[in-house]
């Protein structure tokens, strides 16, 4: 959106205002798994889903770099890359306002006076999410990552996680001149300028991640000689 006005107040005082805004929203699909590199190596013949409308498990299909026994992904046994890409997902959002004053003043034979003003707001935020049992929430598992014999995480453990970022900008200008143009005998010609600019700003940054491995406030057995507790919805502890 944007909205311009000039104003002539007389012959001598000229003032515009600007103000231009931006707000997108972008909502997309994401997996762990490269849905072009499943698209050309996974099985034609298995189906999307089942009869009664509910997701069919992909049963045959197997990334070959992965050593069975050694590989916690192996383990997961529900994938199908429909459920992937709309279960996983990254909502980023975008909005900027700025707005710009001016004055242009002719105060004095020859001397004129131009002010402007300007003020920037930007803000974008994104929310990375990863619902309970899909497969990016269990291959992104800490607990995977251990050494836990290629078993990684159980499957009643695989509660997603959503990841959040915001950033934020407010920054603003201010700009003065005052100018002469003078001349003498039609001939030679005298300008000159005494300019001033101010700017300032500030930037803010902030980042929250949720992993919910553990959602209740019971002690529970997470891996053979490993219990788990959580303290807060962020602040959670395993020990062996």
């Amino acid at each position: 959106m944007n909205v311009k006005l000039t104003r002539n107040i007389n012959d001598k005082l000229l003032v515009d205002f600007n103000l231009y805004s931006t707000i997108k929203k972008n909502k997309e699909g994401q997996s762990a798994m490269d849905p072009f590199r499943y698209a050309l190596f996974a099985n034609p013949y298995e189906r999307p889903y089942q009869e009664d409308g509910s997701y069919a498990w992909d049963k045959t299909y197997r990334d070959l770099s992965g050593k069975v026994g050694e590989t916690a992904y192996l383990n997961y046994e529900t994938f199908n890359i429909i459920k992937e890409l709309r279960e996983n997902t990254l909502t980023t959002d975008y909005a900027n306002v700025r707005s710009q004053f001016g004055l242009e003043w002719k105060f004095l034979n020859g001397f004129q006076y131009r002010g402007s003003a300007v003020v920037n707001y930007t803000n974008v935020s994104t929310a990375d999410e990863s619902r309970a049992g899909t497969y990016r929430s269990f291959a992104q598992n800490w607990l995977n990552v251990a050494r836990t014999s290629g078993s990684g995480v159980l499957p009643k453990f695989n509660y997603g996680f959503l990841e959040e970022n915001s950033g934020r900008t407010l920054d603003y200008t201010v700009r003065n001149t005052i100018e002469y143009n003078k001349t003498f005998a039609d001939k030679h010609y005298v300008q000159a300028f005494l300019p001033m600019r101010s700017p300032s700003g500030q930037t803010i940054v902030s980042f929250t991640t949720i992993p919910f491995i553990c959602r209740t406030t019971v002690w529970r057995v997470i891996l053979p000689g490993m219990m788990c507790h959580q303290r807060t919805i962020r602040n959670w502890i395993c020990h062996a």
